[in-house]
């Protein structure tokens, strides 16, 4: 994964390709604006917002964007695993 400025000039672009503000990704991320710009600025996004992250960009933008070693439908398996219950993990 990318980090630094590497990660947060590969957020501004995937912002600009979505036509999304930081206000915007703020309400959609349950954050506030500042800590948007900190993302854009500093390159430093809390562990717990990457998965969301690539699932909100996945329509402009692949894991590979992000430095990550896998596809686009390999990041949709993980993503659709963690979604199931643990019954259905278990299975």
């Amino acid at each position: 994964m990318h980090t630094g400025k590497e990660l947060g000039d590969a957020l501004r672009e995937a912002m600009r390709l979505k036509n999304v503000k930081q206000k915007q990704l703020a309400l959609e991320f349950g954050v506030a604006q500042p800590s948007v710009s900190e993302w854009l600025s500093l390159g430093r996004i809390s562990k717990s917002h990457i998965p969301k992250l690539l699932y909100y960009f996945k329509d402009q933008v692949g894991p590979d964007h992000w430095g990550l070693p896998f596809t686009k439908e390999e990041f949709d398996l993980l993503y659709n695993y963690r979604l199931l219950h643990d019954e259905a993990r278990a299975r």
